[in-house]
């Protein structure tokens, strides 16, 4: 959902005020730019750059795609209480040895590559135009 919502208090209020009592919510999302936990995901790399220049546009178009850092807190604030985060490896390919991960990864790349033919274009030109790339 990151990057589809202008105002996220906002719209974490609505979902409050339309919570029975003791409701709860679930959120799940992606960081954006990009990291690997074992380094192999360099700053110099097409994958990181890309996601970078995402990130950026859609900071401009006022739709972070960097929401994910701050749900815990803004649903503390909203009036939720007992929070509790769970942060999860997503690969984005089909490399992990593990099996769990390795169709983790395949999914992921099949919604990566889509995202990236759809957004593509626009954040290479809003790119160029904004941070000289």
């Amino acid at each position: 959902m990151t990057g589809s919502i202008r105002d996220w208090p906002a719209y974490l209020k609505k979902c409050y005020d339309g919570l029975a009592p003791g409701g709860s919510i679930e959120l799940m999302d992606i960081l954006y730019p990009l990291v690997s936990d074992d380094g192999t995901l360099s700053a110099e790399s097409p994958a990181y750059r890309w996601s970078v220049l995402l990130q950026q546009a859609f900071a401009a178009n006022g739709q972070p795609m960097d929401t994910a850092f701050r749900y815990k807190e803004q649903l503390a604030e909203i009036g939720f209480v007992d929070v509790v985060e769970v942060k999860s490896k997503w690969p984005t390919n089909g490399w992990p040895k593990d099996k769990k991960f390795k169709q983790i990864g395949n999914i992921r790349s099949q919604t990566v590559e889509r995202l990236r033919e759809q957004t593509g274009n626009a954040v290479l030109i809003w790119g160029r135009r904004s941070v000289g790339t």
